[in-house]
This record gives C-alpha cells, sequence and structure tokens, in this order.
C-alpha cells in the first residue's frame, strides 16, 4: 500500500470521526496561531448560528475584579484564567460540549496569572511579579503539573506565550523588553538581550524568526538563540510607554504588521482593553524599511487574511479592509445601528466573514457583499474554536467574567 493511499485512508477516517466537519486549526495563542493572522480558515453559514452555553467566573463576587482572560481552546477543551491581583486565581479547564469543568488549578493568592497558551497537549501559562515570576507547563488534558520554571520580571502582566514547533517565545525581562524560549516541558533555554522596555507584547514566530516590536523598532531574534538578526526603526511611534498591548503579524508579503508605539490601559492585562488608538505600521523585511503606515488609528487588533488587514476604526466609525501591499483601504462598513458608538478588542476573518466587537455586541460582516449577516448582544474579546465554536470574553474594555460559547454550525 503506498504511501498517499494510507494517507488518504487515514484523512477519511479522520474526516468521519469529525462528521465531515473541515480540520481546522485549534485557537491555540492570542489571535489564534504563531503568525497572530487572527484567520480561521472555514466559510460559515450565519442562518446556523445559535448560543451554546454561558459560564461565569465562580469566584467573581470575591476578588478585587471578576476578570477572566479571552478564551483558549484546542481538542475540544476551552482554557480560560482568572485575572485578578494578589488574590485566590485558577486555571479552568472547560469541555467544549457544554462549559462543564474538567479540571481546574489553583496558584494561590499569586500577584498576577496571566493568559495561557496551548499546543500538542501542553498548556503554557505565566505567573508574575518578582517571587511568584514562573512560566508553568500543564498535561492538556489532566491538568497535571509537568514543570514550573522562573525568569525575571517585577510587575508585569504577559499576553499569551507563542509556541512554535514545541517551543514556548515569551516576553520576559526584568525590566521587560526581553523574549525567553522554554521547551515543552518547561526548561528554560535561552533569553535575548533587552529590546525595549514592553510588557503585554507577543510575537510572531516561524522558522525564519521572531518578531518582536520594542515600542520603538521591530527586532527580529533568531528562533535558535534569540541572537539579533534584523532591525526596522519606527520612525514615528504614535505613542511611547511600558506595555505594547498587541502582537507582530507575520505577512504574507516578506512583511511584519504590528501596532505602532506602545498602550496604556491602567491594568496591562490581558483581560483589559488599553486606551490608546494607534495606526498599525507595516515592516518590509527584503528591504529593510518601512513599507506603510495607516491613515486610520485603531484599538482593535487587526486581523489578516488573503492579503486584506482588518481593523475597525472609531474615526471614523467603520470596519476597514487595508490592501497589505499599500495599507489603503479597500473597502469598509460602517454600522446602520445608531447605539454602536466604538469598536473595540479584536477581529477575527473568516473565508467569508470578519467578526468584531462593538461597544454592544458582535457583528458577522460579509467579506464579499460588506453587509452584516449575524449580531450578538454581547460585546468581547473573541476566540474561534477548531469545532466552530465562537467565544465572547463578555467585557468591551474590561472583563466581566463571563464566557459565552456560540455554535456556528
Amino acid at each position: 500500500m503506498t504511501r498517499n493511499v494510507i494517507q488518504a485512508i487515514a484523512l477519511g477516517s479522520l474526516l468521519l470521526t469529525q462528521g465531515c466537519k473541515p480540520i481546522l486549526p485549534d485557537w491555540e495563542t492570542f489571535q489564534g496561531n504563531n503568525l497572530h493572522t487572527g484567520h480561521v480558515p472555514v466559510t460559515l453559514d450565519a442562518t446556523k448560528f445559535a448560543p451554546l452555553w454561558e459560564w461565569e467566573r465562580p469566584n467573581k463576587d470575591e476578588g478585587v475584579s471578576p476578570d477572566i482572560s479571552p478564551a483558549i481552546i484546542a481538542n475540544g477543551i476551552v482554557y480560560v484564567s482568572e485575572d485578578d491581583y494578589f488574590r485566590e486565581q485558577k486555571l479552568h479547564a472547560l469541555d467544549e460540549a457544554d462549559g462543564s469543568s474538567i479540571w481546574e488549578y489553583n496558584f494561590g493568592a499569586v500577584a498576577q496569572l496571566n493568559q495561557p497558551s496551548v499546543s500538542e497537549g501542553k498548556v503554557y501559562i505565566s505567573t508574575s511579579g518578582h517571587d511568584d515570576t514562573f512560566m508553568w507547563v500543564f498535561d492538556a488534558v489532566t491538568g497535571e503539573v509537568l514543570s514550573y520554571t522562573p525568569f525575571s520580571s517585577q510587575w508585569p502582566q504577559y499576553l499569551s506565550p507563542t509556541v512554535f514547533e514545541g517551543i514556548a517565545y515569551a516576553n520576559t525581562g526584568y525590566y521587560g523588553g526581553k523574549v525567553s524560549a522554554f521547551d515543552s516541558i518547561g526548561t528554560y533555554m535561552w533569553e535575548s538581550d533587552s529590546y525595549g522596555d514592553n510588557d503585554m507584547f507577543t510575537p510572531a514566530v516561524d522558522s525564519d524568526g521572531i518578531y518582536q516590536y520594542s515600542g520603538t523598532s521591530l527586532n527580529v531574534l533568531s528562533p535558535t538563540d534569540g541572537s539579533l538578526l534584523q532591525t526596522i526603526e519606527d520612525p514615528d511611534p504614535d505613542e511611547t510607554g511600558y506595555s505594547h498591548i498587541g502582537a507582530t503579524i507575520r505577512g504574507s508579503l516578506n512583511n511584519v504588521i504590528s501596532f505602532s508605539g506602545d498602550n496604556f490601559s491602567g491594568r496591562a492585562s490581558a483581560s483589559a482593553e488599553g486606551y490608546r488608538e494607534r495606526s498599525l505600521i507595516s515592516f518590509d523585511l527584503t528591504d529593510g524599511v518601512v513599507a506603510w503606515k495607516s491613515e486610520s488609528q485603531y484599538l482593535t487588533h487587526p486581523a489578516l487574511v488573503e492579503g486584506k488587514v482588518f481593523a475597525a476604526s472609531n474615526t471614523p466609525l467603520r470596519l476597514e479592509a487595508l490592501d497589505e501591499a499599500t495599507g489603503d483601504v479597500v473597502w469598509s462598513w460602517e454600522p446602520s445601528d445608531p447605539d454602536v458608538e466604538s469598536f473595540h478588542r479584536n477581529i477575527i476573518a473568516t473565508d467569508n466573514m470578519i467578526f468584531l466587537s462593538s461597544d454592544i455586541g458582535v457583528h458577522a460582516i460579509s467579506r464579499e457583499t460588506h453587509e452584516e449577516l449575524w449580531y450578538y448582544p454581547i460585546p468581547g474579546s473573541l476566540s474561534l474554536s477548531a469545532d466552530q465554536v465562537l467565544y465572547i470574553s463578555e467585557g468591551y474594555r474590561l472583563s466581566a467574567g463571563y464566557l459565552h460559547a456560540i455554535t456556528l454550525r
């Protein structure tokens, strides 16, 4: 039996076990994948969307805040971390079918519990705050602690680590601005030099590089040892500060797209949105120059698919589709509901729709007709699983402690 025949049989068996659903990538980290594109390659039918379940942080009325991180999902399990400050905080693993608890881990009264990532059966999550600072690795199915490894930091919070080929790359550094690598069992491998003093960033990673925006420049680091391969300056960052609150996007044109400058939220946490609207900037890696900077500014973290960058501006109030090569707006959508005052959080792109949150709810926009196809009256941070479930971590600026699951099939 030939290798191709064996692969075809295996694929056919998998399609049967999946009920002939398309085989989709898991939502493993911030903006879904190691390139942070926010793209899920699926065509959806809005007439099939329906609420599935709702989950509430169990102790949300007992701490300083009710906050939870945006959902991370893999292999039918949803991972949500509590976000508080020097109070008891837990990592929850929920059954995607009904939101019931599979396992949870109590970190105790740590300074900060951050947003998790999941890949190849491992969950990576950091705690931070001087003596509380560790990279933890769990078995994704059982919740068994596999390791917890200290690293340097003061009082930052972090977005999800980016996992690529079994290595977790995380924002670290006593003064911020560094990237560290941890292997699949949490062993500390290396820490890069410091590039700025930011927290709240997570780099895009592929076999060619680690792409870190420092607040003033794009730095390309070696995935092998973190050494500097290339730097491209941002000649006019929109804002300066200590928290970036965003991820670099590895583009399709040998480019990297980032917010220009830094942000501030008052909480510097994965559950809180920044206040500052910023331009997008595209760095051309081939020529080592800035390719373009957007005319509009955005709060929403963009998504990238098929040569279009999607981001929602509040001045003017519209979803914009930017040409990846030039930054020009090629089409836009404006809400007809007068109650919509602003757009927030992150964008998800599928093969035929764009999902985005306003201050009053979540909207699905057709990429073909540029019309609204669906609306759900709960705003918040968005995740989309391989099982075609849309998750809304409720709260357009600050978390409300609720997670809503919407089946899309």
